[in-house]
């Protein structure tokens, strides 16, 4: 009986003892197997090897703003003529412009003051264009409260001139004196090439090309000073603009280059650090 007792123990330390062997042979092997089962999937922003995804998701994409680079299509001046472009580059004027595009028109409320150029007594309150420049040009930015104009065709209600009462820390609108509107227009014309995410930065890329139009007849270029003509024809519309130059062969285009960054804003959406001609993607 005791040698029956005696087997088993030996058995079973033998069994024991070849177990821990294999598990540690193939230890190795059964880790790897693991951690191929738990590698995030293509697409997503988890980290593989300390390097991160580079897919931009279309959410993101809508939710980035980007400043208004011609305020006007009646007026040739464009930030694309820039090498290097920051929102310290705008003036005055050009930021709180860009802030008022984006404040919620409902914040704008009858005013005791009648505008010098229209009917209409219009107001609101400075906070909710300063709050627009932090929230989408940048928590740093330096400007200055001061009037600032709205050009007529912007997509605006109310185009023209709005004063600035430091008294009572409003705007007041003054509306439209007069017309700026000619037979000339300009258009900045941008085809989306790609959007990743380059360290902890968006990274999004344009061909970027300019439109001429005096009255019905277009030339596109392929520089912001209107130099290299690339294409020309019989104006119709801003879309078959756009599409006249998606049709123009990508290695005649310029690409520009858009750095977002999470760092600047004052919560957690991505401002714009800068933009800048590239040679390549």
């Amino acid at each position: 009986m005791k040698n029956k007792k005696e087997k088993s123990n030996s058995l079973f330390i033998i069994i024991l003892f070849a177990i821990i062997i294999i598990t540690v042979l193939f230890f190795p092997k059964i880790h790897e197997f693991i951690e191929k089962q738990n590698l995030p999937k293509v697409g997503t922003s988890e980290k593989i090897d300390n390097k991160e995804e580079t897919v931009v998701n279309e959410e993101m994409l809508e939710n980035l703003h980007y400043p208004i680079m011609r305020n006007s299509i009646y007026d040739s001046n464009t930030y694309y003529s820039l090498d290097k472009f920051t929102i310290n580059d705008m003036s005055n004027n050009d930021i709180l412009y860009n802030a008022f595009m984006d404040m919620y028109e409902g914040n704008i409320t009858n005013s005791n003051i009648k505008g010098s150029c229209t009917n209409i007594s219009k107001q609101f309150n400075r906070d909710y264009i300063e709050l627009r420049i932090k929230n989408i040009l940048g928590k740093n930015i330096n400007y200055t409260l001061g009037e600032f104009y709205v050009p007529e065709d912007s997509n605006s209600n109310y185009k023209g001139t709005w004063s600035y009462d430091s008294i009572n820390a409003r705007f007041i609108y003054n509306g439209l004196c007069t017309s700026k509107a000619n037979n000339t227009k300009y258009y900045n014309l941008e085809e989306f090439i790609k959007a990743q995410y380059e360290n902890n930065d968006v990274v999004v890329y344009y061909y970027v090309g300019f439109a001429k139009v005096v009255d019905n007849n277009y030339v596109i270029y392929k520089d912001a000073n209107m130099t290299t003509e690339l294409s020309s024809g019989i104006f119709t519309s801003v879309e078959d603009l756009n599409k006249s130059f998606k049709s123009i062969s990508k290695e005649k285009k310029k690409i520009y280059k858009y750095t977002f960054k999470n760092t600047l804003c004052s919560y957690d959406e991505y401002c714009l650090y800068e933009g800048k001609w590239v040679n390549e993607l």
